[in-house]
């Protein structure tokens, strides 16, 4: 990943929820294991895994329409 594309995903995350942010970092960033995260969010696999689907919709959304004003500029 080019150093570009990393401080682009680091100011999406940024622009993200905290909630969000701090799931996506553990899990992707951190490769935390899953059942460490969901202790430490307090929910059980399957719960976690529609957390992740709904966070990385929202960050999907975030980096695509960032992506999308920076190449019209």
């Amino acid at each position: 990943m080019t150093e570009q594309r990393k401080t682009q995903v680091r100011s999406v995350l940024d622009d993200l929820a905290a909630k969000d942010r701090l799931l996506l970092e553990a899990v992707f960033l951190e490769e935390r294991d899953k059942d460490d995260v969901c202790r430490d969010f307090q929910v059980d696999r399957e719960y976690l895994r529609v957390l992740l689907f709904r966070a990385r919709q929202r960050f999907r959304a975030v980096f695509t329409s960032a992506l999308n004003k920076a190449s019209t500029r």
